[in-house]
């Protein structure tokens, strides 16, 4: 069964709406601003998107993958990486950790885009490790 959100990211539309190819850090910031992209990240934070609809739909795009031939859907891995960039869970953690350890020259999009998203996880974790920090040392007002 297809998901019209996960299918948009896989349209030709999409990809020309894309554009050029950018470096890996442009083009999770201009995947990040496609409304699709939106749209599948508000999908799954809702639940009318699930992590195993996306599982489903890489697995059925990765059957297409041939040794030698440029892979006709490495905007559309990438875009997933964009979308699970922001999700806590096990399974983006394996996607995105997966997708960037890859050597393919088949798919070298979606293999960058995943490195970049990681990069963006550490530091917002590291943000978000720094807020806490400061916020634990803070005195208790209810205390005082």
């Amino acid at each position: 069964m297809s998901n019209p959100v996960l299918d948009m990211l896989n349209a030709e539309e999409f990809e020309i709406e894309v554009g050029h190819i950018l470096p890996a850090a442009a083009m999770r910031e201009r995947l990040l601003s496609l409304p699709e992209v939106r749209r599948a990240i508000a999908a799954l934070d809702e639940g009318a998107l699930a992590e195993n609809d996306i599982r489903q739909f890489v697995s059925t795009l990765m059957a297409e993958f041939s040794e030698g031939v440029r892979f006709p859907y490495d905007v559309a891995l990438a875009a997933i990486a964009v979308v699970l960039e922001g999700r806590s869970s096990d399974f983006a953690d394996e996607y995105l950790h997966d997708l960037s350890r890859l050597k393919l020259a088949e798919m070298p999009l979606s293999i960058r885009v995943a490195r970049e998203c990681l990069k963006y996880r550490v530091k917002s974790l590291a943000g978000n490790q720094v807020k806490l920090d400061q916020y634990d040392r803070s005195p208790d007002p209810l205390r005082s």
